[in-house]
């Protein structure tokens, strides 16, 4: 069988919040760049592309999500296709493997920011060590075995657990390098504006493995709820997350007096 995400209500109103949380992204991302233009030494730019880069998987995965939900109003149910030259592609099932891969590489690129930002400089070493992690996740994210926004075909092989657990596994790696590295940074900082902006990005770190409780919660706990719900609640989860690394980072103006 099929995975049924919602009624039209749930899945217009996950459609909205997505394109709220996209916006907000496209507006941090825009901040970014312009933050950018105005570091002077490489490794402080470096920082930011990073981050950027970070901002921008993830806002190339919610914007998949939108179209795969509208996809799924227009057709009822998710694993439903389309032909394009006589081959048929599961638009929502494909979308939602893209987006499981651009989320691994966000957090990829979110721990070179840390790194390089509060640790040590990224080389050339360290960036082919993420390549090659990053490969790894993709060749099993890409296997016809995961089944994405499916129901499991009874007796089939089904991989999508390795990929969430390397998901999972990757999150908590990120929280504890970059939580531990921010707050130990922040302990030897005597500016209290910059011990406070040190521990907004931290505690977005902190946060990042949380996006992964919603979809835990709505499969184990309250089975039958739709799960399009959980994980609209995780990418709710993930802008909190981003929102409060951004606000440590590239403080605007109007936080700084308020630090």
């Amino acid at each position: 069988g099929y995975y049924i995400g919602g009624t039209e209500d749930i899945t217009i109103l996950a459609i909205i919040v997505l394109s709220i949380i996209s916006l907000i992204f496209v507006r941090m991302i825009r901040y970014l760049h312009i933050t950018k233009e105005l570091m002077e030494g490489p490794r402080e730019r470096r920082s930011v592309e990073l981050l950027e880069l970070s901002f921008g998987y993830i806002l190339f995965t919610t914007f998949g999500m939108i179209i795969a939900y509208i996809w799924y109003l227009s057709s009822s149910y998710s694993g439903s296709h389309i032909d394009i030259l006589g081959i048929k592609i599961y638009l929502y099932p494909v979308l939602a493997g893209f987006g499981t891969i651009a989320s691994f590489a966000a957090l990829i690129y979110s721990a070179m920011f840390a790194m390089n930002e509060f640790h040590s400089p990224i080389t050339r070493g360290k960036e082919t060590i993420g390549l090659v992690v990053y490969l790894v996740f993709w060749l099993f994210a890409i296997l016809p075995y995961n089944y994405y926004a499916l129901y499991r075909p009874t007796g089939e092989l089904y991989t999508r657990w390795i990929v969430f657990v390397l998901h999972v596994l990757l999150g908590l790696l990120v929280a504890i390098f970059a939580g531990y590295t921010i707050f130990k940074k922040a302990t030897v900082i005597s500016n209290p504006k910059q011990k406070a902006r040190l521990k907004l990005i931290g505690f977005g770190f902190t946060i990042y493995p949380l996006i992964f409780l919603p979809p835990i919660l709505g499969v184990l706990v309250f089975k039958g709820t739709p799960m399009l719900v959980w994980y609209t609640l995780s990418y709710v989860v993930l802008l909190i997350a981003s929102v409060l690394i951004y606000l440590g980072y590239a403080t605007p103006s109007w936080l700084e007096d308020r630090l």
